[in-house]
């Protein structure tokens, strides 16, 4: 009895395998016969592009700031009354432009003496001159007039620049600024009479970070941008 029973169980067994067997050998017929094989291939397509030399611009974005080339705050060069106020605020001005005016009425008197001074030490030193020649006249007694003539003119000096700088000019071609002077008033050499602005060309002072300093050289482009003219960019 027992034996029977496994000769039933190897039976089924076997008849499953094949059931199987069959089932797969079918089902693959029917798949290659529905096209599923495997695609052929076509021609791969390749694209060609001419090799170019390009340039690859690295930014480096700071922020920096404007100043003038040349900005100073003037001064008197003489203490004095004012005379005369010739400042525009935002007017451009020419180098040697008179901007202020002290009284010059000792300066002018002192250069008018000196100058006096000055005729008569030439006068006496071309006279001692002349009769040294005929020997009538002493080396020691030229030498005398030749050294009060020199004096003279030293004075004279002196008394031009005392009247010069009874005059503020613009040191150089700028944009001036406000003034708190008026006329009638004392001022000194610490006086503070406005400013002075070259505004033909303009610095920008920017820090770069330290790990592109090898990457810096002369000549390389910048462009500035302003927050009071966002559109318009300058190139230096």
């Amino acid at each position: 009895m027992r034996a029977l029973r496994v000769l039933i169980g190897l039976l089924l067994l076997a008849g499953a395998g094949f059931g199987g067997f069959v089932y797969t050998s079918d089902m693959l017929a029917a798949t290659q016969d529905s096209g599923g094989g495997r695609p052929e291939r076509g021609p791969l397509q390749v694209r060609t592009e001419a090799a170019q030399t390009m340039r690859f611009a690295e930014t480096v974005e700071a922020v920096g700031t404007a100043r003038a080339r040349e900005s100073v705050m003037l001064h008197p060069p003489a203490a004095g009354r004012v005379t005369e106020v010739a400042i525009d605020p935002g007017a451009r001005v020419s180098e040697g432009d008179v901007l202020l005016r002290l009284d010059d009425a000792e300066a002018r008197a002192r250069l008018t003496a000196t100058e006096a001074t000055l005729t008569q030490t030439r006068a006496a030193h071309d006279r001692l001159q002349a009769l040294s020649r005929s020997g009538s006249v002493t080396e020691a007694n030229l030498e005398a007039a030749r050294a009060d003539m020199m004096r003279a003119e030293a004075e004279h000096a002196l008394a031009e620049t005392a009247l010069r700088d009874r005059t503020l000019t613009a040191p150089f071609a700028g944009v001036v600024g406000f003034t708190d002077v008026a006329r009638g008033e004392l001022v000194d050499t610490a006086t503070e009479v406005t400013t002075l602005d070259d505004l033909s060309v303009i610095d920008v002072a920017f820090s770069v970070p330290e790990r592109y300093l090898s990457r810096l050289a002369r000549g390389q482009l910048v462009e500035l941008t302003s927050a009071a003219w966002p559109d318009r960019r300058v190139i230096g």
